[in-house]
């Protein structure tokens, strides 16, 4: 929009939402982590070059939640039970269904099955 009749409104709106106060000084500490101004500069230079430049794993590790700190043995058995599960219900249909198409073909396009019929029938009738 290239209207700004609303920019006063949006200045104040800004300034008093603490929302904006508390998002505002989460970016500074993260930008802060990752060096400051200087590296902001550097960053901004290497991309206007093209260059990529890889942030310092610090700056990733300050946010961690401590539930990733330890290993999850119970969550990565259950991960475990309930990947088995999948494969072997997968597994079982894929079975039940190959003999389910298999009888099916071997019932209405089995020749010898025909033909054995037609005799089976030709010696009850005898």
């Amino acid at each position: 929009h290239n209207d700004f009749s609303n920019l006063a409104d949006s200045v104040k709106l800004l300034l008093m939402d603490p929302k904006f106060a508390l998002a505002s000084r989460a970016a500074g500490e993260t930008l802060r982590s990752y060096g400051g101004l200087s590296r902001a500069i550097e960053i901004v230079e290497a991309a206007a070059e093209g260059k990529y430049l890889r942030a310092e794993n610090h700056a990733n590790t300050n946010e961690l939640d401590p539930f990733f700190d330890e290993a999850q043995v119970i969550v990565q058995w259950i991960s475990l039970a309930i990947c088995l599960a999948v494969v072997s219900i997968a597994l079982l249909m894929c079975c039940c269904c190959c003999k389910a198409c298999f009888d099916w073909t071997r019932r209405c396009c089995g020749k010898a099955n025909k033909s054995r019929a037609a005799a089976d029938c030709a010696k009850k009738q005898q």
